[in-house]
Formats: C-alpha cells, structure tokens, sequence
C-alpha cells in the first residue's frame, strides 16, 4: 500500500501482512473431545444400575464426574488465558454438567427406592430411570448440537482498531 500524506510531497509505502494460525483439528479430537464424549456417555450408564445396589451406581456416576473434571483441568493448562470463553471450555462444561446430571438422577432414585426402612421400593426408581435413559441422553445429543453449530466470534475480525485489521 502506498500513501501519500499532505505533509510530504514523497508517498510512503506500507508492507501488511496477515498471517493465520490453525490448529491440528483431529489432535484436539481424539486427545479432548472423543474422551468427554465417551466419559459422559459412560456416565449415563447409572441410569440402568439397580438403585438397590446405590453404592456402586454412586462411585460410578462420581468417579466418571471426576474423570471429566481432571479432563477440564488438564485441557485448560493447554488454553491462553483470555477473557472470553472459548469453544472447548463450553464444550467441556456440557459434559461436565451432563455427569452432574446423571449423579444427582441417581441421588434421586436412590432416595426414592430407599425412602421407606421397611423394604425398597424398586419400581419407582425404575420409573425415574426410564424417564432418565430417554431425556438425559437425548438433551446431551441436543446441547452437543447445539455447541457444535455455534461460533464464537472474538471480535477482532469486525474492529475498527487498525491494531486488529493486520
């Protein structure tokens, strides 16, 4: 680019330049994203554990809420540090709150099936949890959707700032 100010008779040149940094797509996938998947969709599987058996079907839900959590955290040693969210922080907080889900689903069913001391009431925990396998998995396929369909605009492509226009 050539410009020419009204101060000087000379036009000075200007040499811009744009450069782009792209990530490698698939690593992210399959070191990030494939493992919340997997994590959180083993998660649901409390909801076909018998409710009697609450011990198991608790350190299942938590230790896969666990899982995920130190997924977040070592995903976000690798991130910048910004003031927006980014892109794999919504992602890894879907899953997280899916787990969260699936463990308090299971507080409940144990509570319900335990609510009187003289015998357990199975059937209606079985009740909460066919209503849990049909609405939790089917609300995580419509967020993950939902994720995957937004972009996130940092807002530096649509400035005025000349330092952001490269």
């Amino acid at each position: 680019q050539t410009f020419k100010y009204l101060c000087c008779p000379e036009p000075y040149s200007n040499l811009v330049f744009r450069i782009s940094f792209s990530r490698p797509h698939l690593y992210y996938f399959w070191a990030i994203e494939f493992p919340g998947f997997m994590l959180t969709l083993v998660s649901f599987a409390v909801f076909w554990l018998d409710a009697a058996n609450c011990g198991e079907r608790l350190g299942l839900g938590v230790t896969l809420l666990l899982a995920v959590e130190v997924t977040k955290i070592v995903t976000n040693e690798l991130l910048p540090v910004c003031g927006e969210m980014l892109w794999i922080e919504l992602l890894l907080l879907v899953n997280e709150f899916f787990c969260v889900v699936a463990v308090l689903e299971s507080c409940l069913a144990i509570k319900v099936a335990f609510d009187g001391l003289e015998k357990i009431n199975e059937a209606k925990a079985e009740l909460i949890d066919s209503w849990a396998k049909r609405v939790v998995p089917a609300s995580y396929f419509v967020s993950l959707a939902i994720v995957y369909s937004i972009t996130m605009d940092d807002g530096y492509e649509s400035t005025t700032n000349p330092m952001f226009q490269g």
